[in-house]
Formats: C-alpha cells, sequence, structure tokens
C-alpha cells in the first residue's frame, strides 16, 4: 500500500457524509508492497465495506496492512461490536468471488467479540 493510496481512499471516504464522524485509524506495514489488484477495484470494495460498517454504527474503524512474502493483507476492525451477518451474505460472496478471481479472499472472524474483515490478495510481482 503506497501513502498515496492511503491518503487518497482517505479523502474519498471524508468526502461521504455517513463517514465524516467516523475516527479511522492506520496502521500501515512497515514494508511497501503493491497487491496484484487494480486501485479501482480495491478502492471500490474497501469503500463499500466501510461504508457497510458505518451503516451498523461503528465509530471507530482500523484499517491496518501486512506484508508477508508474496501477499498483502487489508484488516478491518473497530472497537465496537460488529455482526459480519450485517453487511448481507450475498455482498460478502460478490467481494470474495471478485477476490478470488484476483487469487485473493475476504474473510470474516470474529475477535475478542469483535468481528475482522481480513482481505488477502497477491503481492504484485515486482519486473
Amino acid at each position: 500500500m503506497t501513502k498515496s493510496f492511503l491518503q487518497a481512499l482517505t479523502r474519498r471516504l471524508a468526502a461521504h457524509s455517513p463517514l465524516r464522524d467516523i475516527e479511522f485509524e492506520f496502521a500501515p506495514a512497515p514494508q511497501e508492497a503493491n497487491a496484484n489488484i487494480g486501485a479501482e477495484r480495491l478502492d471500490d470494495i474497501l469503500t463499500n465495506l466501510i461504508e457497510g460498517m458505518a451503516g451498523i454504527g461503528v465509530k471507530h474503524i482500523r484499517i491496518a496492512t501486512e506484508v508477508s512474502p508474496g501477499h498483502v493483507a487489508i484488516r478491518l476492525s473497530s472497537r465496537e461490536r460488529i455482526n459480519p451477518a450485517a453487511f448481507g451474505k450475498r455482498r460478502l460472496d460478490l467481494y470474495n468471488r471478485t477476490l478470488g478471481w484476483l487469487g485473493g479472499s475476504l474473510e470474516c472472524s470474529q475477535q475478542a467479540g469483535n468481528a475482522e474483515l481480513l482481505i488477502r490478495l497477491p503481492a504484485l510481482q515486482a519486473v
């Protein structure tokens, strides 16, 4: 994730009224890597997931990136309780299929009473 991408995402999210009152926390991975996905597609998926979190009353969203050999992960979590069912199975299945076509996935897990959404993608290989 590049710093400019995170800044652009922050500006886009701030422009949407349901997200104006959300406190965002960014925890970028110490090393930089690019995911093998178009920026617009990733932006759409992240924005929709974040808007969904805002729609169910979340007031704090933490976005963390993780880099491991060959992979990039984006973790969305909150201090508030999140029920993954509130996002709708069809929506989550669509995102998982879209990411799957690119060799990635979307996982929902319960952690200490809260749900986390984890996007896993292959890293873009350097040429």
